[in-house]
């Protein structure tokens, strides 16, 4: 008979070589029925649909030997885990600009997976608490209703893997980040303190991915714990894609013509310069900025696009907006032209 950490790993083989079969889907505590069948769904945590957008690998690390992009550190990372039944939980953190594609990364691989995922995204007033539970009153009883740690580890026990996404885990105030601790040590539980110190554990046969970002920008609001970091599996150093890489991302999601692409990332590069080399911004703009600029072309003008999805919102002052707007000056985006049949999807 096979272990259960034997069929931890078969799970994620399958998933690595062909990616899951079935989906499930559904809202928190309810019967859903998909077209794989009806599923009883008990836990606060998000089921893949099969529709999440795709994620195209952005970064690479190399050796004198080897290359491995983000997906191949994760999944590498995870099959080595998932033979050590005294790992039951892999832990990546990313050092990382905001709107790299992280949380589409996390949801992207819980639909390969065909596992739950959560999503956290921190703030500075949040407490222990809020990630580990409380309790309500609802009607006349109070009872007992988990945070968002111990929800996914329950659903990773009852799907035999499950995916926590962390956005800004450095914004978490110290006493917010000792919850983490022993889910990210040897113990594997969280321990609901106001719940009669419950432990809710990670179980053998299941398996939890956490990938935990932090933004350089916000370091020092609550710097993170060194206990927190040191309980890190790896950590990943996120990076602005080059113009090529980044236009090859903006072609296979818009369609848009790979030349014309080309030039949409030039431009956001050269406002990325405006903060990485000559500090004259605060906030660089994102990919994600980068595809709202692309999307609304056709429909505002290049121009008028481009004020609205990139100056208005990374130039924080008008010296910001008026170097950005400088940038699209001398890059010309007024030739730039595009309409509903400059998308080839």
């Amino acid at each position: 008979m096979a272990s259960s950490k034997g069929k931890t790993q078969d799970k994620l083989a399958g998933a690595i070589d062909g990616g899951a079969a079935a989906r499930a889907t559904g809202a928190a505590r309810q019967l859903t029925t998909t077209e794989f069948g009806t599923k009883n769904v008990v836990h606060n945590v998000i089921y893949p649909t099969g529709d999440e957008q795709e994620y195209f690998p952005m970064q690479e690390y190399r050796s004198a030997d080897h290359s491995y992009t983000e997906i191949d550190v994760i999944r590498r990372a995870l099959e080595r885990d998932a033979g050590d039944e005294s790992r039951r939980v892999t832990t990546v953190y990313f050092m990382s600009p905001p709107g790299l594609g992280k949380t589409v990364l996390g949801a992207w691989l819980a639909r390969e997976y065909d596992c739950p995922y959560q999503v956290i995204n921190c703030v500075s007033s949040m407490t222990d608490l809020d990630l580990l539970g409380s309790h309500v009153l609802v009607g006349q009883e109070t009872i007992w209703q988990d945070g968002p740690l111990p929800s996914i580890i329950r659903a990773a026990n009852e799907h035999a893997m499950g995916i926590l996404i962390v956005n800004e885990l450095n914004a978490l105030t110290t006493n917010a980040q000792l919850g983490l601790n022993p889910l990210l040590d040897k113990q594997q539980c969280v321990i609901l303190t106001q719940n009669n110190n419950e432990r809710v554990q990670v179980r053998p046969g299941a398996h939890l991915l956490i990938l935990a970002s932090m933004n350089p920008d916000i370091l020092g609001v609550n710097e993170l714990q060194d206990a927190v970091r040191d309980r890190s599996n790896i950590v990943l150093f996120f990076d602005y894609p080059t113009v090529e890489r980044e236009a090859d991302l903006v072609h296979r999601l818009t369609g848009l013509e790979l030349e014309t692409a080309t030039r949409f990332t030039s431009v956001i590069n050269e406002c990325r310069l405006l903060k990485t080399r000559d500090r004259q911004i605060t906030q660089a703009p994102s990919t994600r900025g980068l595809l709202d600029w692309v999307n609304y072309s056709p429909v505002l003008g290049t121009e008028v696009a481009y004020e609205l999805a990139v100056v208005n919102r990374y130039g924080t002052t008008e010296d910001e907006r008026n170097a950005l707007k400088m940038i699209a000056r001398g890059k010309h985006i007024a030739s730039l032209v595009l309409d509903k049949g400059s998308f080839g999807r």
